[in-house]
């Protein structure tokens, strides 16, 4: 049986590819890397001790038709949407059916974590939609989540987590994601200012901003009573509302809130220096599995996955 295992450089991604081949055999399994481009160095040394201890290659791809995400959204005029990006589709999506095509795998790995919701139902949504792959999911069925694996990794391998976590970061991403939030961006500011300042730019010239706000509508006596006592305080307007008034998610208590009605863009090179929650770095997961559709609807199946009432393998 020959598997790939689809190898981001992450904590997760590292350890599925750990299990793999304690299963199958070195001599079974390849394990994939989609350089973008715009890595920390420091995944030089990581992809280097974990060749060493699964005494493995680690084969790199790169798609030679773009130097970086920047470079993709700018060729492209793209910067992303709700649940796309192009970087992504183009530097790793794209990279995953080209080795797809000239090589035939039984399985694939994929580092889903266990003990996260939204990852099993994440596993799930793209087991159904990428049956073809006959995908398998080792720290799901092995129980492992992330800090878990993140132990197994320095405790047991010896091995020192990527430079991206130790800054901060919740994933081994690239400098920029387009996809992060307020307090990543702001990270990203802080740490990587060049990349920071070229997707700032870019957000000029394409007409289209990284982050949003979420605005709701709400009643002019809600607005009295809650709002007009506070101070600096100016609701967003909107043509055509007589009675309601649009005004920023952040402001409003959130029992009141009402129904959302639209989002503000916020530039990048307007962003408070101090905006995000709690200043704890927010960011998706970047990988080949970016792009699966419907993981905003949790399935109640990812319920019974994490209370052991039903296995990854019962999933078609």
């Amino acid at each position: 049986m020959k598997v790939a295992v689809w190898w981001s450089a992450g904590v997760t991604s590292a350890i599925a590819a750990h299990l793999a081949i304690k299963k199958y055999g070195a001599e079974n399994v390849d394990i994939w890397f989609f350089e973008t481009g715009a890595h920390h160095k420091d995944n030089e040394r990581f992809i280097r001790e974990c060749e060493q201890w699964y005494g493995k290659h680690i084969s790199i791809v790169q798609n030679r038709l773009y130097k970086n995400p920047i470079d993709v959204m700018t060729k492209l005029n793209y910067i992303k949407s709700a649940y796309y990006a192009p970087c992504t589709d183009v530097l790793k999506k794209e990279m995953r059916l080209y080795v797809e095509e000239h090589y035939s795998y039984d399985h694939q790995i994929f580092g889903f974590e266990f003990g996260d919701i939204k990852e099993l139902n994440r596993a799930i949504r793209f087991k159904e939609q990428n049956a073809y792959t006959n995908p398998l999911f080792p720290l799901i069925d092995e129980k492992i989540s992330k800090p878990q694996a993140l132990w197994i990794l320095e405790n047991s391998a010896q091995i020192k987590r990527p430079m991206m976590y130790q800054l901060g970061f919740s994933n081994n991403n690239c400098k920029m994601c387009p996809k992060g939030g307020f307090a990543y961006f702001n990270l990203c500011r802080k740490l990587f200012k060049p990349f920071f300042d070229a997707t700032a730019k870019l957000e000029r010239i394409v007409g289209y901003t990284c982050a949003t706000t979420k605005l709701y509508s709400i009643t002019p006596k809600f607005l009295f009573k809650y709002v007009r006592k506070a101070k600096n305080i100016k609701p967003f307007p909107k043509r055509g509302v007589e009675k309601s008034v649009w005004i920023s998610a952040k402001l409003l208590p959130r029992p009141k809130r009402e129904r959302l009605k639209g989002r503000k863009k916020v530039w990048l090179d307007e962003l408070d220096p101090n905006r995000g929650r709690n200043m704890k770095p927010i960011t998706a997961e970047c990988g080949v599995i970016c792009a699966t559709e419907f993981t905003e609807f949790i399935d109640e199946r990812a319920e019974k996955l994490l209370s052991g009432q039903m296995k990854m393998e019962d999933i078609w």
